[in-house]
């Protein structure tokens, strides 16, 4: 089978790449800076020099393609225009589904569990209304109904999947990376009181279930929220970080609206030091609105779906995946 992967130097879709080489799988990653071809390479993966704006290129790279996983996206809240986010999230997800219609057997788009923003009652479940509450939420919405209507109209296999935060092995900037450089550096404060839960996923079962959604006929069509067996309070999973680093976190709780109050000006500062060019400001500003509801509002997710349909079992809890994390973290970039 021969699988082409988008996003393949990113945090998920080179643990994809890396996995499905290992298999036997006849992989290539497409590319857009020639600079990390060597992640590729070094599994055996080929490189696919292209750009998502160009269909007639993409057209022609994906010709013998038997599946596409589409995982490339902006993420987060850096200082990127709505029209940014939507060129790359959007209209790169339209391209690619256009060069893959009537020659690709099957299209995996890799979604986000943004797309349902905040909601009172979980566990949340895939037919929830979409609720996006940032760019990057709703640029998800907007590439699932085009994904869905490719299906429909055009006759596309196209299965989609909604993983959780993620965490693990080679992941340089994520959240649950972040949460560690802070505690081991002394540099964390509990945002609210801690109490709400947070769903996160281990990249090994999020990999277990984009490699399910593979060949079952029943994925078709359908959209499966991918997390762990069950959520975690944000002091518990402080607390187990900590306890692995042998560091102690400060007692001292910050308002959420004070720290939301704080995001919001730093996101305004950003924009406008990002419109002037400036080099600092081209990034994620440390505290946004988004990174504060992350660790402040209440949120768990339902896996029946996936695990009925799919098959899918998560099988790395936090007490695993955490100190995997911490381990990689410390050999590989000394936390």
């Amino acid at each position: 089978m021969d699988i082409v992967v988008s996003g393949a130097t990113g945090f998920i879709g080179y643990n994809l790449i890396r996995h499905l080489s290992q298999r036997g799988f006849k992989v290539s990653g497409l590319v857009r800076n020639p600079g990390k071809a060597s992640l590729l390479t070094q599994w055996g993966v080929t490189p696919i020099f292209a750009d998502l704006q160009d269909v007639d290129k993409l057209r022609k790279l994906l010709r013998g393609a038997d599946m596409v996983f589409h995982l490339a996206a902006l993420r987060g809240e850096g200082p990127w225009t709505w029209e940014e986010v939507y060129r790359v999230n959007v209209k790169g997800t339209e391209n690619l589904l256009k060069a893959c219609l009537h020659q690709v057997g099957r299209f995996i788009y890799g979604s986000s569990v943004s797309v349902l923003g905040h909601f009172q009652h979980g566990p949340a479940r895939e037919d929830y209304p979409y609720a996006p509450v940032n760019n990057y939420g709703r640029s998800k919405v907007a590439a699932e109904e085009l994904v869905l209507r490719y299906h429909r109209e055009q006759g596309l296999p196209v299965t989609l999947l909604r993983p959780v935060i993620t965490y693990g092995p080679y992941d340089e900037s994520g959240m649950m990376t972040k949460l560690i450089r802070l505690i081991h550096q002394g540099k964390y404060l509990t945002v609210g009181s801690g109490n709400n839960r947070v769903h996160l996923v281990y990249i090994d079962d999020l990999i277990q279930g984009l490699e399910r959604a593979m060949t079952r006929s029943e994925a078709v069509g359908e959209a499966f929220i991918i997390a762990g067996e069950k959520p975690i309070t944000v002091n518990e999973l402080v607390s187990q970080v900590a306890l692995i680093l042998g560091k102690k976190v400060p007692s001292l709780h910050v308002p959420r609206r004070v720290a939301r109050t704080v995001g919001f000006c730093l996101e305004k500062i950003f924009a406008v030091g990002a419109s002037a060019r400036i080099p600092f400001f081209k990034k994620e500003p440390f505290c946004t609105r988004s990174k504060v509801d992350i660790m402040t509002v209440d949120r768990s997710y339902s896996i029946e779906k996936a695990k009925k349909l799919l098959g899918y079992q998560p099988q790395v809890g936090y007490e695993e995946g955490i100190p995997r994390t911490i381990e990689w973290l410390k050999t590989v970039q000394g936390i």
